[in-house]
């Protein structure tokens, strides 16, 4: 019985903590749009958006870890969540790295824009 319940409360931390990065990641996708709505697209407001995003896929990732750990150490879980955890912490960390990277890829585009304007 103890052990379903701690399940359960773990399950209940992992969802609320998720769902906070979640929210601030789409707010942050949000402002991104909107500036390419408005043909701003390379700007290094983006570039150091995406790298806030990229940090959040990888605190989600993190916090899963954590969670995989938690499962191994208190024995709790069914046999295939393991596997489930592994599988989004792998997504986690590749969104991650292409985030970084349209980030990197955003701030060259936006300084080369910017040197474009300067000359005429």
């Amino acid at each position: 019985m103890m052990k379903e319940a701690l399940h359960i409360v773990l399950a209940k931390l992992i969802v609320a903590l998720c769902a906070v990065v979640v929210a601030i990641a789409i707010f942050f996708a949000w402002a991104i749009f909107a500036d390419i709505g408005r043909d701003r697209s390379f700007t290094m407001k983006n570039a150091v958006r995406l790298k806030m995003i990229a940090w959040l896929f990888l605190s989600d990732s993190l916090v899963f870890l954590a969670a995989l750990a938690a499962v191994f150490i208190l024995k709790i879980g069914s046999a295939g969540l393991p596997f489930v955890m592994l599988l989004i912490i792998f997504i986690g960390i590749s969104l991650t790295v292409i985030c970084a990277c349209l980030s990197h890829l955003i701030a060259k585009a936006a300084a080369i824009e910017q040197e474009n304007e300067l000359t005429i």
